[in-house]
């Protein structure tokens, strides 16, 4: 889907008075621009520069919370892999209690990360999920810092795009075609 906005900065402009919802509208335009930015047809995840990739993940990292929990993110194909990067966006972006959240749920795999490929990643989930209460690893995790990070994430996302949104924009433009 194409936004209809044509600049990050109009999409950190994003409200509604209801908080939960005017998050919600800016993350997806958010993840419309980087999906297909203005003159640049479709790129898609995989073909996004490093900032597009960061800001995608942490959109999604705060979708899936939203809608189920950790689990969901971990098991999103592609997305899913960049949890152990989420963790140092979320710093760089001074989201301290989305940084702890992930910090606390890696502890669950090996060594305190979380394996990149959909495969292991998955297969480490199941595993987790049956030695689980509930079926679910991240159950407990979720729930403690669901609301802080929900609060907290799309402040941070929406700061760092009015901050940087130039060089967002400029990285786009920089990137082969």
């Amino acid at each position: 889907m194409t936004s209809h906005y044509t600049t990050l900065a109009e999409i950190a402009d994003i409200t509604h008075p209801d908080r939960r919802r005017g998050d919600a509208k800016f993350l997806d335009a958010l993840i419309d621009w980087l999906d297909e930015p203005p003159g640049r047809g479709k790129i898609g995840f995989k073909r996004q520069p490093e900032i597009g990739r960061m800001l995608w993940v942490l959109s999604a990292l705060h979708g899936s919370i939203a809608v189920s929990g950790l689990a969901h993110f971990l098991e999103t194909h592609l997305i899913g892999g960049y949890f152990n990067e989420a963790q140092d966006w979320a710093r760089q972006l001074g989201a301290g209690q989305t940084a702890i959240y992930l910090a606390t749920a890696a502890r669950a795999g090996p060594s305190g990360q979380v394996p990149r490929t959909d495969k292991e990643r998955i297969t480490l989930i199941k595993k987790l999920s049956l030695q689980a209460p509930g079926g679910d690893p991240f159950l407990e995790i979720d729930r403690e810092y669901r609301d802080a990070v929900l609060n907290e994430l799309p402040d941070r996302l929406r700061a760092f795009i009015r901050t940087h949104h130039s060089d967002v924009e400029a990285a786009f433009s920089a990137e082969p075609r």
